[in-house]
């Protein structure tokens, strides 16, 4: 092999693997730059706004699906921010739900836990609350892994 064959061999190797560890350390390309772990909360929360199904911890550690029939949904961001105003951290992944090809590819740069109240009328008429938790891993870019 030429030395202009090697020189050219190693650039790409170099590239490549100077990509992969941006990317594996959570750059977004199409933006050229790191995430805010605020962004990443903002990105988590969105998902959380307005779901059917909420997942609250049982007594006995474990956890169990909350499905409440007349749910009063959270109109925007602040609003979800001003009654959980501790919501919200970055975690480590968990590692049944993200690899570290997730990690590499950019799908999974940072992994937010939230703990929320669920608010919704009750059979009697009654505003009620349950808290509930969820974790979503959001990408180098922002979006949030199903």
């Amino acid at each position: 092999m030429g030395r202009v064959a090697f020189v050219a061999l190693l650039t790409i190797f170099a590239a490549i693997s100077i990509a992969a560890t941006l990317s594996y350390n959570g750059f977004c390309l199409s933006r050229f730059r790191f995430l805010s772990d605020d962004e990443a909360i903002d990105a988590a929360i969105d998902e959380v706004l307005h779901p059917a199904i909420h997942i609250i911890e049982t007594p006995t550690g474990g956890y169990a699906q909350f499905e409440p029939k007349r749910q009063i949904g959270y109109r925007n961001r602040p609003t979800f921010r001003r009654i959980n105003p501790d919501c919200c951290k970055i975690v480590p992944h968990d590692r049944q739900a993200v690899g570290y090809g997730h990690q590499l590819f950019g799908m999974a740069a940072k992994s937010v836990f939230i703990r929320y109240t669920v608010r919704y009328i009750g059979d009697d008429g009654r505003q009620l609350t349950q808290e509930a938790v969820a974790q979503r891993a959001v990408s180098n870019c922002g979006h949030v892994k199903h």
